[in-house]
This record gives C-alpha cells, structure tokens and sequence, in this order.
C-alpha cells in the first residue's frame, strides 16, 4: 500500500479562511492548535497516521522570521496533507477550492 504526503498552498486566503474552505470540502472537523514551531495552526480530528494541517508559511520565533516552505515563500498559508491512500479523490475534492495549488507530493510504501 502506498501513502501520500501532499502540500497544498493558497497565495489568497489567511490561516481561517482555509481551514473553513478544507473542512467544508472534505467534511472534516479542525482543532485550533498552538506551539512553538507552527504558532496557531489547525488540525483535522483524524486518527493517526493521517494528518491534516493548516499553518502559515511564515513562522515567529522569538523576533526572528522563518519561512517553512522557501520554494513556496509566496504562499503565506500551506495545507500538509499526509498519510492517505487515495489522494486523488482528496485532490479532486480540495481543488474545487478557489486559489488553492497543489504544491508537492511525495509517496512512500507503508
């Protein structure tokens, strides 16, 4: 079985209004989240290993700017999608959103 690692970015919408665009296109519920290395970000309610995170490209630690993504430093919001098996349908799904890129996509055996 082979599992999908997807990045998606939006160079048009914050931090919130693509959380409520991913979970109203893939009816999911999010968990705002906070720590040192994404700040606030928000997290599916999913059972591991699957993950989905909404963070900003920019992150704040302690005075110092960071990008997360450098190839994708002009998204200022990513979505990390990982640990699926059909990312199609997910793509199919989450493409309907407007100003969303798919920006990456890796596969590993499970």
């Amino acid at each position: 079985m082979t599992m999908y690692y997807d990045l998606y970015g939006s160079r048009e919408m914050d931090i919130h209004e693509l959380q409520r665009a991913v979970a109203n296109a893939i009816e999911v519920s999010f968990t705002r989240r906070n720590n040192l290395a994404y700040d606030d970000y928000y997290k599916a309610d999913l059972p591991d290993p699957k993950s989905i995170r909404v963070v900003r490209n920019l992150l704040s630690d302690y005075g110092e700017e960071e990008v997360m993504e450098p190839d994708f430093e002009d998204r200022p919001v990513l979505l990390f999608v990982d640990g699926f098996e059909f990312a199609a349908e997910l793509e199919k799904a989450l493409m309907r959103i407007p100003g969303l890129e798919l920006l990456r996509r890796k596969a590993r055996p499970d």
